[in-house]
């Protein structure tokens, strides 16, 4: 979604999907566009979730840091758990859920989270969302290395982990963000709680024009090359990362690729193995199966037009993949007018 302006009068374009219907939507919360996007339940869809889902782009200051707050109110059917896969993507994400939900990573220390507010870590293999009925979740999606300027805690030490708020020194934010009823009082939450915990913080130089090397190069440039632009060595970028993005600079480029693979699986019409890990820019098929094995735990035979939806991966290095839910359910992207 391109992060525009919102007009004068502060309102947004939207679309429902399946309806093919564009209304106006107001934003009473930063001055930036929302997009507002629902889908329905048909026949076919008994193991999917009806989904209101709304999207804002973070206000002035915090963009560097924070790629989208977003919150979602899904149903699923009558006594139907719905799960879905969330693959590796070089992010982090603060997650506020109420409602019946299991988390599912690979630490089984930090799994099976039903409600409550916590951090999910970067992740090197899949996860799992499992749900039953109606939950709400409100969250805060950060740029790969963005969490690290919110968090009192070297970021490596979250890899694959989902860790309550209250184990990271984050105050009184879930007493807050509780009393709040609804996903647009936690995003005002959210946002204000961000930008007091930044005021006392400063980008270090490197890490950020490291990462968005990283994304231009959509994961295929060498590493010393990218230490080189910052005018660093490739060991201290790597010590850089380790803290505040939690992955070594080489394995963010790995997950940056796969991402992209990903992407144009679900995109293309008529998928064609050999060119897509050709324009992923890997070494060849095998390499291609090796990496995509890694990260999704399926060769890429098995993801198929008709199961794409049971996975979510977004793209990092696309400027059009900012929605977190639009992906996990399977929701067209809205673009804004």
């Amino acid at each position: 979604m391109p992060n525009n302006e919102a007009p004068r009068n502060n309102r947004a374009h939207a679309m429902i999907c399946g309806e093919n219907k564009v209304l106006e939507i107001t934003n009473p919360l930063v001055p930036a566009v929302a997009v507002v996007v629902m889908t329905r339940l048909g026949g076919k869809d008994k193991g999917r979730s009806a989904v209101q889902y709304t999207e804002i782009p973070p206000s002035f200051g915090l963009e560097k840091f924070v790629k989208c707050f977003w919150s979602a109110e899904l149903t699923a059917p009558n006594g139907i758990e719905v799960t879905k896969t969330i693959l590796p993507d070089g992010t982090m994400e603060l997650l506020t859920i109420d409602g019946d939900v299991t988390v599912e990573c690979s630490n089984p220390k930090r799994s099976m989270r039903r409600y409550g507010t916590f951090v999910v870590g970067q992740l090197r293999r899949p996860i799992s969302l499992k749900h039953r009925g109606k939950i709400s979740i409100t969250g805060v999606r950060f740029q790969p290395a963005g969490a690290s300027a919110f968090l009192s805690i070297p970021m490596h030490h979250l890899v694959d982990t989902i860790v309550p708020i209250g184990e990271l020194n984050t105050g009184r934010l879930e007493l807050h963000l509780r009393a709040c009823p609804h996903g647009e009082r936690k995003i005002k939450v959210l946002e204000s709680w961000l930008h007091d915990r930044l005021s006392h913080r400063f980008d270090d130089g490197i890490t950020a024009p490291a990462v968005a090397s990283i994304l231009n190069r959509r994961g295929c440039g060498l590493v010393n090359d990218v230490a080189g632009e910052i005018g660093i060595t490739a060991r201290h970028l790597e010590r850089r990362f380790h803290d505040t993005v939690g992955l070594s600079p080489k394995l963010l480029s790995r997950i940056v690729r796969f991402s992209n693979a990903f992407e144009q699986i679900k995109t293309a019409r008529r998928v064609r193995w050999p060119e897509i890990a050709f324009d992923s820019g890997f070494c060849d098929q095998a390499h291609f199966i090796r990496e995509f094995r890694h990260f999704s735990g399926q060769v890429p035979s098995s993801v198929s037009a008709a199961s794409i939806d049971a996975y979510w991966c977004a793209n990092p290095a696309s400027p059009k993949n900012s929605s977190v839910m639009s992906g996990l359910f399977n929701i067209p992207s809205a673009r804004c007018a």
